[in-house]
């Protein structure tokens, strides 16, 4: 895997992430979401989830391969698949941890 393929799912992900902040911090609807994305926001959810999933199975697999000696993988392969699952999760955790708050300060409002 190359740096720059790297780079690019960084990117698409933090650009994912910053559009779902701008959406949220705009006061938009369900509606306007499905609108400008075409997909609802358990879809974005479960996506970006299968992605996280994805890039822990292949640094998994690279640190597998490095271990049993594979000549195509380099140390610096693994450190950069580790670096980005491991970034990528981060991401997954903070957001729970976000997504959970607010629930627990909408549930504690008065009516």
């Amino acid at each position: 895997m190359s740096i720059e393929s790297i780079g690019m799912q960084e990117n698409r992900i933090l650009g994912d992430m910053q559009a779902m902040a701008n959406v949220a911090s705009n006061g938009a609807s369900n509606r306007q979401i499905n609108a400008a994305s075409g997909a609802s926001f358990s879809d974005a959810i479960v996506n970006h989830l299968n992605n996280v999933n994805q890039l822990q199975l292949e640094s998994s697999a690279t640190r597998k391969a490095f271990v049993q000696g594979d000549p195509n993988v380099s140390l610096a392969d693994v450190i950069a698949t580790s670096s980005k699952s491991s970034v990528a999760f981060e991401a997954v955790r903070q957001t729970h941890t976000k997504v959970f708050e607010a629930y627990k300060d909408i549930l504690s409002l008065q009516l």
